[in-house]
């Protein structure tokens, strides 16, 4: 027989095992075992510990009595009944949020027959009135919580004889979920409540609804078979009123024997088992935040019965069980979509600890909390190890209430989430007694976050998975159901692989992932941008293409001009590859530089004037360029090196307006490099990225179709060239016939005169980042219903996006890195809560979110974002071992030989197969649209003699608002203050990547393996390091007395204006009584919400005004 029949037969016989101190104990009366038995528990221990610590996963697990002394019937029912720590924890949850259902549980139960509904009513009554713990007001007496003895309320009759049978079920099912959503009011009704739908002679529907405060699943099955038995043969009273035992008796036994110092080396034990533990374990929701009531739903799923049969075959080979298997399973489907190795996990567990209580009705509930890691990226096999003995360490504790742990470990306290774990999984393995029927509980509301409920039905597993629907759609949790069946199938086939290598796809999603959301294939243009703009020209020589201050060129003078100095740059060697710095001011001569170097077949290197001289004298060095055109004032900011060649119009002009003014002959094929532009590099310097003639033709092809633009468009252009994007600005009006308005930089970086300028030219598109847009915004722009804007560079808070759409008339997110020529994915923003996208990928650009061996993720799973398709660029200038590990080849492409880029960055899928941008990866950022590499900027500070070791972040001031932060430890003795640093790094560096913020500390805080800890830096912009903060006072009036109320409360020694309530020790319980206080002595109705979130003068603030909870 196997580990589950000896387990059976044993129970049989009444022998008694349990696990102690990671030990079986068996204990049975003389003569029951015989050596058969006795060598079958030897072979099968392990297994047999494992299916003991299982049960703590059923709710009717009854393991053998344990120390304290059996409780006996000795409260006093008359009196205050005292409250178990559960049902205390339900209790305080209940005054908080009243109009709750989500510990509501609900069933059906049919009564067929012709019974008489006077003698159903009487059973159903009597059932009801035997136990003490269903008949009772929950109360608060003295700051005391307690249940109080009332009268059996009566049954509900709903008279439905007159109903065709075919709309019964249909009324059943109504009434059932009308009372599971019905709150109960625990102060002033019963926690058990009936109601009888009369289907006679048929027979009636019985509902019945309960709240979790005073019943668990398995006293639901309790309460059904002594109906049954009480329709059968009604169960005489015991004279003078009830003595039997009461779930009141197990309460106060519990009080006594579970106090904290009693338990105190189990309290130490979850402690340190905790300790460190990630603040929370939770899928990541994919519904936007609301305020919207936390109500449940299911989805169901099961293991066919050949499945279901290997799995227990291959996880008793392990000495384990399925449950355990699911527990591996989800904190592997956890560190997929959450990126944590580090997971806590429920694991409710009955605690009808005697044989007393097998009978009793009450919640014999308690929460055990599973810790894996999967950090290592163990194999499932390994993982599997580690549930088993998380779990039978977990259950060596059980005793331990949950209530208390929370206490102990006091984890971080939100509305938002669960404590300690938001994932639970609970297996069922027993039945429902033949004469309740088929019967199912349902639940007002999610007890979790999501829970996984399992059962064994008919040789299958049956699952659900119960979920907040505030947080999460029907459609992800059907994705999350498809991904465990998909990964415990691949376990049991790839046991020994890395979690991280099972696949979690089915092929339909992974055909869906890999074309279905990549079918960009369009029929563009492909011919040099230059030449498109030269049928342009041709066609409507007279438009005006660019204007700048008052100046204005048409198409068919730009074209001239552009084709007379690209004549003059074949004359000084320019040809395909050949690379041409372009220096200027922002002009009309800046926009025919770019388009002639274009002409004459070369690559021009865009060279701000602003920037530094040695950063603009090492790109012109590094590019390799032989020919610097620049003019004006921009010709003094960079000096040539030697051997290349200057070109400056202006000296020339005489000889440029000699030159031939018709379009050259010649070509660039689509490989051969447009431009080179430098972005900030990880090892000190700029890398130039080269970027191809096909990539730009194919990237304005795209935008023409979407956002699109049209010949009455005007476009103001306020980009610097250094920035890729302005590529859009500058080109897409010119092969559309509309206008290029230039606007100079000082106009661009001041809110009134930007807004002057965009209404003196009647801009209809203008592209800017973010911290543009909010430059115009808080200037004082009110927007034209006439201008479409453009966004990005970095990305679009919500708020800043919802602020636009109120000004313009159509706003579209656009995302791409340099490497992919400019954007590669665009979204038209629509008014909505949830955060902005970046959209679906460009015509002939495939995109895909794929894990650490280049694999793709399910809809919703983060991973990194590879762009491939037209635009990739040709790879980074004179770094090939860069370019060979960041160009790789794409598995995935139809075309031998094509490549996609590793951006770096997080993203996600979403179900309509948008993308969704989450950030780095590594230490890059964007400031106003620059792409940054930190490791840049701490270079350029090392440097300094005075620094001896500097960490640089990007932390955000407000939401939206990133800023870069240095922080630095200085040489004993040095005295620098932030200014000197900056002065220091505007030598070699920019003003975008000058840090607002110098922090000056005496480390930088490392990780176990020796790196800098990042994320155990102070935030500059919030109380950076709270412990060092200063103690305020509170004000005289209201606020000194609800100081006074928490001092009292809490029993500090003070209590600060600044101060939370829950950082100075309070709870949940001592919240409630901080709201009857002020009642009394300041007669403000508050939410005890308040205090979770809030300081003290916050707090004062919320109750004088009534207003509710701010959410954290």
């Amino acid at each position: 027989m196997n580990a589950r029949e000896l387990l059976h037969r044993l129970e049989g016989l009444g022998v008694d095992l349990e696990v102690v101190e990671g030990r079986l104990r068996v204990s049975a009366s003389r003569g029951r075992l015989d050596d058969g038995l006795k060598a079958d528990i030897a072979a099968h221990k392990a297994e047999l510990m494992a299916l003991l610590a299982e049960r703590g996963a059923v709710a009717h697990a009854v393991p053998a009595p344990r120390d304290g002394g059996a409780p006996r019937a000795r409260v006093a029912h008359d009196g205050l009944l005292p409250l178990s720590l559960f049902q205390e924890r339900l209790w305080i949850l209940q005054q908080l949020e009243p109009e709750s259902t989500t510990y509501l549980l609900a069933l059906a139960w049919p009564v067929r027959g012709e019974v008489p509904r006077e003698q159903l009513l009487a059973a159903v009554q009597r059932v009801h009135a035997r136990h003490l713990g269903l008949r009772v007001h929950f109360v608060q007496e003295d700051g005391v919580p307690g249940a109080r003895r009332v009268d059996v309320p009566p049954v509900t009759v709903h008279d439905l004889r007159h109903l065709p049978a075919s709309e019964r079920l249909a009324a059943v099912q109504a009434a059932r979920e009308r009372a599971v959503h019905t709150p109960i009011d625990l102060s002033r009704q019963t926690p058990l409540r009936f109601e009888l739908l009369d289907f006679a002679p048929e027979g009636y529907g019985l509902i019945v609804a309960a709240h979790h405060i005073a019943v668990d699943a398995w006293s639901l099955q309790i309460l059904l078979r002594e109906l049954a038995r009480e329709l059968q043969t009604p169960a005489p009273e015991p004279q003078g009123g009830p003595t039997r035992l009461q779930y009141a008796d197990y309460a106060a036994w519990q009080r006594e024997h579970q106090r904290p110092e009693a338990i105190r080396a189990a309290l130490d034990w979850w402690d340190d088992t905790l300790k460190g533990a990630p603040p929370t374990s939770m899928f990541p929701p994919d519904l936007p935040a609301s305020d919207a009531p936390a109500r449940g739903a299911t989805v169901d799923f099961e293991f066919d019965a050949a499945f279901s049969a290997a799995l227990k075959r291959w996880v008793q080979e392990r000495q384990a069980t399925v449950y355990m298997a699911f527990l591996a399973a989800s904190a592997a489907l956890l560190r997929a979509h959450t990126g944590q190795g580090d997971a806590l996990i429920g694991s409710p567990m009955g605690v009808r600890e005697r044989a007393e209580f097998e009978d009793l009705i009450g919640p014999f509930v308690n929460l055990l909390v599973i810790r894996l890691r999967t950090a290592d990226d163990p194999s499932f096999s390994e993982l599997l190890r580690r549930a088993r003995g998380a779990l039978l360490d977990a259950h060596a504790h059980r005793d331990t209430p949950f209530e208390a742990v929370v206490e102990r470990v006091r984890p971080v306290r939100s509305f938002q989430h669960s404590p300690l774990f938001q994932l639970a999984v609970v297996y069922h393995q027993a039945a429902a007694a033949p004469e309740q029927g088929d019967v199912v509980v349902h639940s007002g509301g999610a007890l979790n976050e999501i829970t996984w409920f399992a059962r064994e039905h008919e040789g299958r597993i049956l699952c659900s998975l119960e979920y907040r629907s505030d947080l999460y759609s029907a459609a992800h949790m059907q994705r999350l159901a498809s991904q465990l069946q998909v990964l415990l199938r691949a376990a049991l086939a790839q046991g020994e692989a890395p979690i991280s290598r099972l696949p979690l796809l089915t092929d339909g999603e992974r055909r869906q992932l890999l074309l279905d959301f990549n079918d960009t294939a369009r029929a563009l243009d492909t011919a040099p941008f230059a030449r498109q703009f030269e049928r342009q020209a041709a066609s409507a020589p007279e438009r005006t293409a660019v204007g700048f201050e008052g100046e204005f060129l048409s198409y068919g003078e730009l074209n001239r001009r552009a084709n007379q100095w690209a004549r003059h740059l074949r004359g000084l060697g320019v040809a395909a590859g050949v690379r041409v710095g372009v220096c200027t001011e922002r002009s009309l001569d800046m926009l025919v530089a770019l388009l002639a170097v274009q002409k004459a077949g070369g690559a021009y290197v865009p060279l701000d004037p602003g920037f530094p001289a040695d950063r603009l004298a090492y790109m012109l060095d590094d590019s390799g360029a032989s020919v610097l055109l620049t003019t004006g004032e921009a010709a003094d900011a960079v000096d040539p090196p030697p051997g290349v060649r200057l070109f400056d119009p202006a000296r020339e002009a005489g000889a440029l307006a000699a030159l031939d003014g018709g379009d050259l002959d010649g070509t660039p094929a689509p490989g051969d490099p447009v431009y080179v532009i430098y972005t900030s590099g990880s090892t000190g310097r700029p890398k130039g990225v080269v970027v191809s003639h096909g990539g730009l033709s194919n990237f304005l092809g795209a935008m023409r179709q979407a956002p699109g633009l049209a010949a009455e468009d005007v476009l103001a252009a306020i980009t610097t060239i250094s920035f890729d994007i302005a590529g859009l600005e500058l080109y897409l009006p010119l092969l559309v016939g509309a206008r290029v308005e230039l606007l100079s930089r000082d106009t661009a970086s001041d809110g009134p005169s930007l807004i002057e300028a965009l209404q003196a030219s009647g801009a209809t598109v203008l592209q800017a980042t973010p911290a543009s847009w909010r430059l115009l915004i808080e200037s004082g722009w009110t927007g034209s219903p006439a201008l479409r804007a453009f966004c990005g560079g970095e990305g679009l808070p919500r708020e800043l996006a919802d602020a636009l759409l109120s000004r313009v008339g159509e706003l579209w997110n656009l995302y791409g890195p340099t490497e992919t020529t400019i954007w590669s994915t665009a979204e038209r923003v629509a008014p909505s809560p949830a955060a902005v996208g970046i959209g679906r990928p460009i015509a002939n650009t495939q995109v895909y979110v794929l894990d650490a061996h280049q694999q793709p993720l399910p809809v919703g799973v983060p991973g990194e974002l590879w762009i491939g398709g037209a635009g990739v660029a040709l790879g980074y200038h004179g770094r090939p071992e860069l370019t060979a590990e960041r160009f790789v080849a794409d598995p995935f492409a139809a075309q031998a030989g094509a490549r996609f880029y590793r951006t770096g960055d997080l993203a996600r899928w979403d179900a309509e197969g948008r993308l969704h941008h989450l950030g780095r990866l590594d230490h890059q950022v964007k400031i106003r649209g620059f792409r940054i590499e930190l490791g840049e900027i701490e270079a350029r500070l090392a440097t300094h003699e005075a620094v001896r070791q500097t960490v640089v972040m990007g932390r955000e001031a407000a939401p939206g608002d990133l800023r870069l932060v240095a922080y630095i430890v200085f040489e004993p003795g040095a005295d620098l203050t932030a200014s000197d640093v900056r002065r220091h790094l505007r030598r070699d560096l920019p003003d975008y990547m000058i840090p607002s913020v110098v922090a000056a500390v005496d480390a930088i805080p490392l990780t176990p393996n020796g790196k800098a800890d990042r994320a155990a830096l102070p935030d500059p912009f919030k109380n950076a390091v709270q412990a060092a903060r200063h103690y305020v006072a509170p004000e005289g009036g209201p606020e000194q007395t609800m100081a006074e109320i928490w001092r009292d409360i809490l029993r500090v020694e003070r209590v600060g204006a600044e101060d939370n309530f829950f950082e100075l020790g309070g709870h949940s319980l001592l919240s409630l009584r901080v709201v009857l206080a002020v009642e009394q002595k300041l007669g403000w109705r508050m939410d005890a919400r308040t205090l979770f979130f809030q300081n003290l003068r916050q707090v004062v603030a919320s109750a004088a005004a009534g207003k509710g909870v701010v959410k954290a």
